[in-house]
């Protein structure tokens, strides 16, 4: 599937969307600037638009206005949406780019590493945010960036599942990367987290303890850490940071998928590919000799 751009940009895009243009939340509109032709186009194109409160909203906007609703933002940005106020559209191109014209619920369906768990230490910017009904794009520290007629009527960013003063919270269901988006990490898991992880996980470092500097305690670890189907529920902790390196979702759970990544991140580094945390995979994915 061809990839429009990576998670970062789609992350900036977003966030530029909501702090560098005047915009409405329009029922069914990707990005159209609020011309006169546009105002007559959506004020009639749907119940919700046509309702007396909002036809005034849309009336009234100013010409530099942008309409949006939720999933439309996400597939205008995708449409190449730039903010251009002399396009039809905003300078998106109606279901182009190999991104389908889909609703909020089929857009999550087709994401990968789906998951209804938030750890916002793990999630990624630019992944999808999903609650029947709605959906937003996380753009990272907690934060989120919605369309949505709550709070500020327009693209806002708002605080993903957690309080963040100054910011409504919205409390999503569910998160997943578009399949039309390059999700990239410059994760690496420190020394220091490793041997957090695997004192948690219930080996000790009777000597110095977690000191950050790998030595022969660590060297002993990793050799009985291995992360192996039988040990994944032990080993919650060291699973996390594998999960994290090898980008699936963190549930320090085993699973195909969490196997199957890790032998592709072993193949991609010329290590033995048998799905296993070995020490030569964990010395690889903590940057050690």
């Amino acid at each position: 599937m061809t990839k429009v751009m990576t998670n970062i940009e789609l992350a900036a895009r977003a966030k530029d969307a909501a702090t560098k243009y005047r915009t409405l939340y329009i029922k069914g509109c990707f990005g159209a600037p609020m011309n006169e032709r546009n105002k007559q186009r959506y004020s009639d194109n749907c119940a919700y638009n046509r309702r007396a409160d909002r036809r005034n909203l849309i009336e009234s906007a100013p010409a530099d206005t942008f309409g949006f609703d939720c999933v439309c933002l996400i597939k205008g940005l995708l449409w190449g949406w730039c903010g251009n106020g002399t396009a039809i559209y905003g300078g998106a191109g109606y279901a182009s780019n190999g991104v389908p014209d889909i609703g909020e619920s089929a857009m999550i369906a087709k994401c990968d590493a789906v998951s209804t768990r938030f750890d916002l230490d793990t999630m990624i910017p630019g992944e999808m945010l999903y609650m029947p009904g709605h959906c937003g794009i996380y753009i990272g520290g907690g934060l989120a960036v919605e369309c949505s007629p709550a709070w500020e009527n327009k693209v806002q960013i708002t605080a993903c599942n957690c309080d963040i003063p100054g910011y409504h919270r919205r409390d999503w269901k569910k998160h997943g990367r578009l399949p039309w988006v390059e999700y990239q990490t410059n994760y690496r898991p420190t020394v220091m987290e490793w041997q957090k992880a695997a004192i948690a996980d219930g080996f000790a470092f009777p000597k110095y303890g977690a000191d950050g500097i790998w030595g022969s305690e660590c060297e002993s670890v990793a050799k009985r850490a291995i992360v192996k189907r039988r040990l994944f529920y032990t080993h919650k902790n060291l699973t996390k940071i594998v999960q994290k390196v090898v980008r699936v979702t963190v549930d320090g759970k085993c699973g195909k998928d969490t196997r199957a990544a890790i032998i592709a991140y072993q193949k991609a580094n010329d290590l033995a590919a048998d799905g296993e945390a070995g020490i030569n995979t964990w010395k690889k994915m903590l940057g050690v000799k």
